[in-house]
């Protein structure tokens, strides 16, 4: 049996309007009318599909309902035919040959307020009368046998089943009054109107959301407005009201899993997600790369689906995903499938792959003063060594000068002022011990900020044993590699030595600090003015200790750099936003 029917799309239509009974129907499908009887209505319905569940990416499970194989086929035809049928409303993006959830979410960017919500068990609420009722009505007025001939191809236990190739395109039939309604409250309210399945979304430029779609009460939570309530409850549906959304431009806002504040784009989660999988084949190999993925994150037991290595088809998968939604031309989708190819040995002709001579992923760090970008240089080393994480490609502004913190934010202004967009990325590295200033060089709902004209500032984030957010970059040494003496005995030390008064070393009387300011905080680094009994100096300066970790000298030649990679993965959000 032919999976799909040989008709023109306007031969479908004509032919479609004009079914009066079951035999109609058979001729239309291309099969037998007794084997159309028979799988409809005697075979045991218990065999006509397979049900399994599916976990729910927000939790929970999803049951499945897929057709067996002479049933699905008739299904596919069908489904053939009613989308030749069928006239999407402009409001409708899925299901349909051109839109899918890109084009959804297009519909939301730069928008003051976006408000989602979805409509709960939408198939399962989709029952056989509705679509039976939905047959004989406008525009469609075919005969009742016909309906019922066709309710019955389409529905399983009385409704709608997920996994049947005809529920989709049934389900877009059936809302067309829903997406009606909507689309006139909508446009009476000033608001755009998107419907993706089950997904509802709002959004409007005007200053206050509109109170018939929805509110949000000061306890943060959102109620769905009267107007829309009643419009979706007479259509039949209900709305699950746990899962509403009034998103404002200030935060991040998704419509169907996809950022819209700025342009359409893919979380930056999604982003890492494929290169941590493409470091972790070329460092381990795909083995374990794959046990490791089957382990720890498949929920979906594809193992059963197809003979082909499962962790291969998902970060192709992943793949194609960016490349629906950020292009094929999009630098990192092409950097990524390079890779892939290159792991996979699968030759893909990637267009214009070649970057140009003057290559713009680079990004320029610049630090405070003349120590940080040298524990950074040394870090990105050693963690490159070790490949314990995938690093960005970055070039130190190595400055021998005591940059402070405040000359530092001029530098970002000015460079961001300047004339011409920057070849190179900039990105301005902040210690995080001046909270005021940490403010102004991160962005809410991300570490950092973008200046325009390629250039970003960012604060450090605090390390994995630090639970401080106040932090200096020496801090993110563990305390038996920060607290190393040098060939003369000499030091760094922390605050909390000491005591705050008398700046008497806690443990080793004979030892005191001068710099009072400093002593009692746990989180302070004292790199001067510290004595012994025969008032020696036995700190160590900053200076040199970063100088010993630059050149490897024993014994800070072993040290414990894993802490970094967090610098090195806020450094490559920001290579990512420079790509996107």
């Amino acid at each position: 049996m032919s999976i799909s029917l040989d008709a023109s799309e306007e031969e479908l239509q004509n032919d479609f309007h004009n079914l009066e009974d079951l035999e109609d129907v058979a001729d239309l499908l291309d099969v037998e009318s007794s084997n159309l009887i028979y799988h409809i209505r005697e075979s045991p319905e218990e065999g006509r599909y397979k049900t399994f569940t599916l976990d729910k990416s927000g939790g929970g499970e999803r049951e499945i309902s897929a057709p067996v194989s002479a049933l699905k086929i008739i299904q596919q035809k069908l489904n053939q035919i009613l989308q030749a049928v069928y006239t999407p409303k402009a409001a409708v993006h899925s299901f349909l040959p051109d839109r899918n959830i890109r084009t959804n979410a297009e519909q939301h960017v730069k928008q003051r307020f976006v408000f989602c919500v979805d409509l709960k068990d939408f198939f399962h609420e989709i029952n056989y009368g509705r679509v039976w009722g939905l047959l004989q009505a406008v525009p469609y007025e075919l005969p009742e046998d016909v309906a019922t001939v066709l309710a019955q191809i389409c529905c399983h236990n009385n409704r709608l089943p997920q996994g049947a190739p005809t529920s989709p395109i049934v389900s877009n039939m059936l809302c067309a009054q829903l997406d009606s309604e909507l689309l006139r409250l909508a446009e009476s309210n000033k608001c755009i109107y998107t419907r993706y399945a089950d997904d509802l979304t709002f959004s409007t430029s005007m200053r206050q959301f509109p109170d018939e779609l929805a509110t949000g009460g000061e306890d943060g939570n959102v109620k769905v407005g009267k107007e829309l309530r009643e419009v979706v409850d007479k259509n039949g549906f209900e709305l699950n009201e746990d899962k509403t959304r009034l998103q404002h431009e200030d935060y991040r806002q998704m419509v169907t899993g996809l950022i819209v504040n700025e342009k359409v784009n893919v979380p930056r989660e999604f982003v890492r997600e494929i290169r941590a999988m493409l470091h972790a084949w070329k460092a381990h190999g795909y083995e374990a790369a794959e046990e490791e993925f089957l382990r720890e994150y498949d929920t979906k037991n594809r193992k059963s689906e197809k003979e082909e290595p499962v962790f291969s088809r998902v970060i192709r998968g992943k793949l194609e995903f960016l490349s629906m939604v950020r292009g094929k031309d999009d630098k990192i989708y092409k950097k990524y499938l390079t890779e892939y190819s290159r792991l996979s040995n699968t030759p893909i002709n990637i267009d214009n792959q070649e970057e140009p001579e003057n290559d713009t992923s680079k990004l320029i760090v610049y630090t405070e003063g003349k120590t940080d970008w040298k524990h950074l240089k040394r870090a990105i080393r050693e963690l490159a060594v070790n490949q314990s994480s995938e690093l960005p490609d970055l070039e130190f502004n190595e400055t021998e000068s005591d940059r402070g913190d405040d000359e530092l934010l001029e530098k970002c202004r000015h460079t961001s002022e300047s004339e011409g967009q920057h070849q190179h990325a900039h990105v301005f590295l902040f210690d995080r011990d001046q909270p005021n200033q940490v403010q102004e060089v991160t962005e809410d709902d991300q570490s950092f900020r973008s200046w325009g004209n390629n250039v970003f500032s960012a604060a450090i984030p605090p390390p994995p044993h630090r639970e401080d957010v106040n932090i200096s970059i020496e801090l993110y040494y563990e305390d038996d590699d920060l607290l190393k003496r040098d060939g003369n005995s000499r030091r760094i030390f922390l605050g909390q030595e000491f005591h705050k008064t008398s700046g008497k070393h806690k443990e080793e009387a004979k030892i005191n600090c001068s710099l009072l300011n400093k002593t009692g905080d746990e989180n302070r680094i004292i790199d001067d003015r510290v004595f012994n009994e025969e008032n020696e100096n036995i700190s160590l300066s900053k200076n040199d200790f970063a100088e010993y970790i630059l050149n490897e000298e024993p014994p800070f030649d072993d040290i414990n750099f894993k802490p970094f990679a967090r610098i090195f993965d806020l450094l490559s959000e920001i290579e990512e936003r420079v790509d996107s």
